[in-house]
């Protein structure tokens, strides 16, 4: 009865954890970090032996017995630094991330309901970021705070055909919450405009917050046609989120009170967003008993997210005859990306499994429409891990050093984009899953 209150107990703070959202500061705002085990070798589409194997590849349950319990979260502590140059004055400007700390929580349940199909029920999050800066810093008419908090419930059923394929199929009911703070320079509808970032005079503070459900599918397959060989495959489909909320202005430059009295009146707001659809592959291999490699790929199709566009109930700023201002489009152009994974699992005894991992993810962003809301490039990522095990206890750790490449930005000054650098980005991934096996 303990036991079973402790993992009652355990369920119910992760699905709290998880209502609350869940942030990444990454390449595009896809979430791969779907437990600790998973973190600690890359990926389990390949092996897919454990109750998280569900965000890779739920076929991969049908190797599960019984019912199974699993739950945990990653912390994330990102960071990076930009410099913008103003266009004016030739003065360069560097502006570092604000210190946050996110947390991605998850929560796995399986259950054998006959011979030969297998129940299971995911809590996780397939997208979200997290960036704030000062906001007087130069950057800020783009962004000076971006939060986007997703959770999928995700539903399957498993079917074990024969002892060497397995197939499953589910439901992503997903959650969207966006929330998007910068500055407008007011002075851009006046008949003299001033891109000069280091005036403040026609600051007018914007906070847009939405909201929205979508609902996708997922399929799988999991072939094992040798002892030491298996073998992954697993889709998840676009998400279409059609987002509704409000924005709010604040006045807060000394030339603002000037503006008329029906520009910059909090309305309502919504758009659309097509969050992409995702290909896993993998392998596992064990060439020897206590050895396991395994290797990866996940392909994610950017290019849905080609513009966002907001419509406002009534436009932010009008002048008859020339301007209506009731609908913003930026475009983005992403494009298709790979990310690759390598990790090997050591049984060093029957109750300690170590693991270390290599990831490449590239940048779907096009230098084009870099942006502040995700200033990223191509990633690196080594991972660290260990799995112990007692009695029915599965308890596994992970650490994971995340290093993004430098990258150089071209001023796009109507959009708040400056000559600079982005540098030093980096961020340190901590992970625990508690597992149980009834």
């Amino acid at each position: 009865m303990l036991m079973k209150k402790s993992l009652l107990v355990l369920s119910i703070i992760v699905i709290s954890l998880a209502m609350t959202g869940s942030l990444c500061f990454g390449a595009g705002f896809a979430l791969y970090e779907a437990s600790a085990k998973g973190n600690a070798l890359g990926g389990l589409t390949g092996s897919a032996d454990c109750p998280s194997a569900m965000f890779y590849n739920p076929a991969g349950i049908t190797q599960l017995e019984g019912l199974q319990l699993s739950g945990g979260g990653i912390v994330i502590l990102p960071t990076a630094d930009i410099t913008t140059k103003n266009p004016y004055t030739g003065v360069t400007q560097d502006t570092s991330m604000k210190d946050n700390t996110w947390v991605i929580p998850h929560l796995y349940a399986t259950y054998q309901a006959f011979e030969s199909v297998w129940f299971g029920l995911a809590v996780f999050s397939r997208f979200g970021l997290g960036s704030e800066y000062d906001d007087t810093w130069w950057g800020r008419y783009n962004n000076y705070k971006a939060v986007i908090k997703t959770v999928t419930a995700n539903p399957n059923v498993a079917w074990k055909i024969n002892d060497v394929i397995s197939v499953a199929g589910g439901l992503d009911v997903m959650k969207f919450d966006l929330q998007l703070r910068n500055k407008i320079n007011a002075s851009l509808f006046t008949p003299a405009p001033n891109l000069n970032p280091a005036s403040s005079d026609y600051d007018v503070d914007s906070s847009l917050s939405g909201d929205s459900y979508g609902v996708g599918y997922n399929l799988a397959v999991h072939i094992r046609p040798l002892d030491w060989l298996r073998v992954g495959v697993s889709y998840r489909s676009k998400v279409k989120q059609d987002v509704k909320g409000s924005v709010d202005f604040v006045r807060e430059g000394a030339m603002t009170g000037y503006l008329p009295a029906e520009w910059f009146n909090s309305t309502g707001a919504n758009g659309s967003i097509t969050l992409p659809d995702m290909f896993f592959l993998g392998v596992s291999l064990k060439p020897i008993e206590r050895l396991m490699v395994e290797l990866g790929g996940t392909y994610t199709r950017w290019s849905s997210y080609d513009q966002l566009t907001l419509n406002y109930d009534r436009p932010l700023v009008e002048i008859p005859g020339h301007l209506s201002l009731s609908s913003a489009t930026i475009p983005k152009n992403w494009k298709d990306v790979w990310r690759f994974n390598i990790g090997v699992q050591y049984q060093t005894t029957s109750w300690l499994d170590l693991r270390v991992s290599y990831l490449y993810d590239a940048t779907p962003i096009p230098g084009s429409s870099i942006d502040y809301i995700v200033p990223a490039d191509d990633r690196h990522i080594l991972g660290f891990g260990a799995g112990f095990h007692w009695q029915s206890w599965d308890f596994d750790i992970s650490y994971n050093y995340l290093m993004v490449e430098d990258r150089d930005v071209t001023a796009r000054p109507l959009d708040g984009i400056y000559d600079g650098r982005i540098e030093d980005g980096d961020s340190h991934f901590i992970g625990l899953t508690v597992s149980y096996r009834f």
